[in-house]
């Protein structure tokens, strides 16, 4: 500490006074200040896709003529990298409070300057606060709207204006790892060393580098539309390698000729801190982020699981149904211990021969059944028996093993409450229109309470858990507390609004299972098939094509299905129901 003082005139709209203090502190290293360009603007701006597309070409002349095969690489990168830098502007970076406005800066200029007239001071100090409460709802409203329209159409832009508004934050990093001895390591150099010796290990394998292939199969040759469509349909917004290419760059171009040996000689680095380890080699597993990597483990997958497929699972329909994947998540499913643990002996067997290897970490097991007491289940990998779940997360979804979907939407309640709480400030404010943060709850609140809500099975209870949050967001939105004693039909009534969550759950489900009943593929072989089997004890629970049954008013499901087969007939039914209400 080497001197404090304090600054009386400060204009922090307080009568204490600012406090300064001078510290000497040990230098680090400066962070290198890398400018993001605004990519987007090549998909969006036809003038600066123009631009760089003829700058790129211009640059392209004579690429040809270039016989070392790394010198033309560097051209080309040259060329794409610096036209993008040289033609697309930077990211603007904006302040914490987005909804500032310049009148408002002026505003609190003239405040700061009226400081010696406390009634003038005092006036100017109402009117910026009035000005702020408008400037943050307009801004809310419009955040609103691009919500609405980017939720199905930029899924990832919407949930990053989500976190904007929010105010959510990546979480913090610790700056140390651990060693192989398990010591930690707080040295860039030490860490940057432990990276390149963890991904060495990690990705080492025993193969021939001088490789050989026999009796390759020739097909036909790669067409330029193939390339075209490739590079038309991969995903954007992804960060850049080392070369600093995007994918934005590569699309924004009419013609692309680069072929490359990208699977084999890889290598792969991390950056630490604005710095880069050592490159090391990738001996095995796919590229992330490739457009060949999907294809590549689809093939691998598919020869395996082709070995399983006479193997007897479920009988639904008369279907065998053993497996259910999704990318790398996969499920296999039998009626008997003894046949699932076939199942997986087979599997073991057939992905060693292909150089997979199953992580008994990982794989649980789960006996689904109607009974309170749940039989024991041992699965075994190797010797090594695995861990038999009431529970587990597929695919953001929890799958419990009574079969229910209780647990699931109390926990999609419990993540609305907490999202809801996160923007307290903004849902309780009650200077905000009531309008606006009705639209705020449906933009930002519902989403997280109605994931996958198109499948759930929803009983009296769970009816009322739902309608039940639906009351509590309102109450708290209104500021009315339980000692205020008013009936859920008042709330609804100073909320300008009446039940609707029920509803729009049901309309949701109507569309979804209209379109798996037309697709007549899968999905609606569960939905309508049977098991094989007796029935077991009891009265039968209620299944969701059930209560759809009830909200449509149809007689019976066979009736409902025929419904569904003309699109345009069911959704004019379920306008009606939604009308109508539950």
């Amino acid at each position: 500490m080497i001197n404090i003082k304090t600054l009386p005139g400060a204009d922090c709209n307080s009568d204490h006074n600012l406090l300064m203090s001078k510290i000497k502190i040990k230098s680090t290293s400066k962070a290198v200040n890398n400018l993001k360009l605004n990519l987007k603007l090549l998909k969006t701006n036809t003038a600066i896709k123009e631009q760089y597309t003829v700058e790129v070409k211009n640059r392209f002349t004579g690429l040809e003529e270039i016989q070392e095969v790394e010198q033309r690489w560097v051209k080309l990168k040259d060329a794409l990298t610096q036209r993008a830098t040289e033609t697309v502007p930077t990211m603007k970076t904006t302040g914490k409070r987005k909804w500032m406005t310049e009148e408002i800066l002026e505003l609190m200029e003239k405040r700061r300057l009226a400081k010696p007239n406390k009634v003038r001071h005092k006036e100017i100090n109402k009117e910026i606060k009035r000005k702020c409460d408008q400037a943050k709802e307009k801004w809310l409203n419009e955040q609103c709207e691009e919500i609405e329209t980017e939720l199905y159409k930029e899924p990832k832009a919407m949930y990053k204006r989500i976190q904007e508004i929010t105010g959510r934050k990546a979480s913090s990093k610790t700056g140390c790892i651990k060693s192989k001895d398990g010591s930690i390591i707080m040295e860039k150099d030490k860490k940057l060393e432990r990276w390149s010796e963890y991904i060495s290990e990690l990705f080492d394998d025993d193969r021939n580098e001088d490789l050989t292939l026999q009796d390759i199969p020739e097909g036909p040759e790669i067409m330029r539309e193939e390339v075209e469509n490739t590079i038309k349909n991969m995903k954007t917004g992804k960060a850049t390698g080392p070369d600093m290419i995007s994918t934005e760059m590569m699309q924004a171009l009419e013609d692309l000729r680069i072929i490359k040996n990208i699977y084999w000689e890889q290598k792969a680095a991390v950056r630490v801190e604005e710095e880069t380890s050592n490159f090391q080699s990738i001996k095995r597993g796919v590229r992330q982020g490739c457009v060949l990597s999907p294809d590549l483990f689809s093939l691998y997958s598919e020869m395996i699981m082709r070995q399983i497929e006479e193997i007897e699972g479920l009988k639904i329909g008369g279907h065998n149904i053993n497996n259910i994947r999704y990318a790398d998540d996969t499920v296999l499913t039998a009626d008997s211990e003894e046949k699932l643990q076939e199942l997986l002996n087979k599997l073991m067997e057939e992905s060693e021969n292909k150089g997979l290897e199953l992580n008994s970490k990982k794989t649980e097991s789960m006996i689904i059944t109607r009974k309170t007491s749940i039989p024991k289940c041992e699965i075994k990998i190797r010797e090594n028996t695995i861990k038999q779940a009431n529970s587990f997360k597929y695919l953001g979804t929890q799958i419990t093993s009574d079969g229910r979907n209780h647990q699931e939407i109390k926990s999609r309640i419990a993540q609305a409450k907490a999202s809801f709480q996160q923007m307290k400030s903004i849902m309780t404010n009650i200077k905000m229109s009531i309008v606006v943060r009705k639209r705020i709850l449906e933009a930002f609140i519902e989403p997280v309470l109605l994931y996958r809500c198109e499948a759930w099975t929803i009983d009296e209870r769970m009816k009322r858990s739902l309608e039940t949050t639906e009351i509590w967001f309102l109450r708290r939105m209104m500021r009315i507390p339980w000692t205020a004693k008013k009936t859920n039909e008042e709330v609804l009534t100073e909320a300008q609004t009446t039940r609707q969550l029920m509803t729009k759950i049901r309309k949701r489900q109507a569309k979804f299972v209209g379109q798996v009943i037309r697709r007549n593929q899968l999905e609606h072989l569960v939905t309508t098939g049977k098991f094989d089997g007796k029935r077991g004890r009891g009265r039968p629970r209620e299944k969701m094509l059930d209560s759809l049954v009830d909200w449509m008013n149809i007689g019976k499901p066979s009736e409902m299905i025929r419904e569904m087969s003309c699109n345009v007939g069911w959704r004019s039914l379920i306008a009606h129901a939604s009308r109508h209400g539950t």
